[in-house]
């Protein structure tokens, strides 16, 4: 099952364990959201698959109250101060840690990163797992399983319709899987 954060909460988390789902939730920034961000040390972070300026690694994050083996995964995206709009309203300025950003702002700093958090009780390595969260919106692959649930055997959906592209993208996942 997988949800924005407008379904961020315990109750959906334990209804999908509840009825044999797995979960995938984008996390709410929180205070505690930031800082478990912070601790992540720098040797943790990889590069992200196909997202110039982007790395993932696992945080510390758990919210309170979630289903056991709840594990938070973050994804951090390069971002130049010049390219920060002044504009507090501004959907990209909502994803800068707060610190990073006063600093930024303030000339401080040539840089800034935009954070994603997702929550999940999947067990893939961090950079397979956000690689495959990018891809959801895909549908339409020509390898489907024959048990009717229309994914297809590298878990997602794709809309190339084309065999030659689903094997590449097959391929590349099991490489990332492999790697992870």
């Amino acid at each position: 099952m997988r949800a924005d954060s407008g379904f961020f909460d315990a109750k959906v988390a334990h209804a999908a364990v509840a009825h044999g789902c797995d979960f995938v939730i984008v996390a709410k920034r929180s205070s505690a959201v930031w800082s478990a961000a912070r601790a992540v040390p720098d040797d943790a972070w990889r590069q992200a698959v196909g997202m110039t300026g982007a790395e993932v690694a696992f945080c510390g994050y758990v919210p309170a109250g979630w289903p056991p083996g709840t594990r938070c995964v973050v994804r951090r995206m390069h971002v130049d101060a010049e390219e920060i709009s002044g504009d507090a309203r501004s959907r990209r300025r909502r994803t800068i840690d707060p610190d990073q950003l006063a600093l930024a702002l303030d000339g401080h700093t040539g840089h800034a990163y935009a954070y994603s958090f997702i929550c999940t009780n999947l067990t893939l390595a961090p950079v397979a797992f956000e690689y495959w969260f990018r891809q959801r919106a895909l549908v339409g692959c020509p390898a489907r399983r024959r048990d009717g649930a229309g994914t297809c055997c590298c878990n997602r959906r794709c809309r190339s319709g084309s065999s030659a592209v689903h094997q590449t993208r097959r391929r590349r996942q099991r490489r990332i899987e492999h790697d992870g």
